[in-house]
């Protein structure tokens, strides 16, 4: 019989070198993913909590480390401005700083665009100086409704708990989700297409009934 825990048991009895945070994350991306290895269930209180397969926690529960050599170009489109439609006007970069990877950026990303039904967005998926993967994306919805998207999938489908700061005058709060005003189209287009740590850049386009 398979037998499935809550992420506090495998915490609190060491069986795995991951937080509570971390190891939520990476249990949320193999939920997503349709990994049967874990299941939603919910607590004494009636919150929705993942529980992990007992035989599986060194694989959801492993620590991934990014290595540095892996700062180069894997896949860009470089033909992508001609796809957008140049009507954005809000900007987002999303950072985690931990292990989350191209297809937990490139889920999330698509998520929010399925949400937001704008006619098209276009982002970029790249590692910074430390190795982490992140990602920065152009819609043309506004900074409130971006906002509300984005904290639904975060924080409240995928429990990630995450901060997410408005930055309106072009200050940076260096929170792991930060929106922004579109100041300068041109400049962003040539910040995001650049081919320094590119790891993926895409425009996705779809027509809403």
């Amino acid at each position: 019989m398979k037998e499935y825990k809550p992420i506090r048991y495998f915490v609190e009895n060491n069986l795995t070198t991951l937080g509570s945070k971390q190891l939520m994350r990476n249990a949320s991306k193999a939920f997503i993913a349709g990994d049967n290895s874990v299941i939603k269930s919910l607590t004494k209180n009636n919150k929705i909590q993942y529980e992990i397969l007992i035989d599986e926690i060194e694989r959801i529960g492993a620590r991934k480390r990014k290595p540095k050599e892996s700062k180069k170009p894997v896949k860009i489109i470089k033909e992508f401005e001609s796809k957008t439609s140049r009507n954005y006007i809000t900007v987002v970069t999303i950072n985690f700083k931990d292990s989350s990877d191209v297809v937990f950026y490139d889920d999330l990303v698509l998520k929010f665009f399925e949400y937001s039904k704008k006619d098209d967005m276009y982002y970029s998926i790249e590692i910074d100086d430390d190795g982490y993967t992140h990602v920065h994306f152009a819609s043309t919805g506004d900074i409130n409704s971006t906002y509300n998207y984005l904290n639904q999938i975060i924080n409240i489908e995928l429990k990630l708990n995450q901060k997410i700061a408005i930055s309106k005058n072009g200050e940076k709060s260096f929170a792991p989700v930060e929106i922004s005003p579109m100041r300068d189209h041109q400049c962003f287009l040539d910040y995001i297409s650049k081919e320094s740590f590119i790891i993926y850049l895409n425009v996705v386009t779809q027509k809403w009934a």
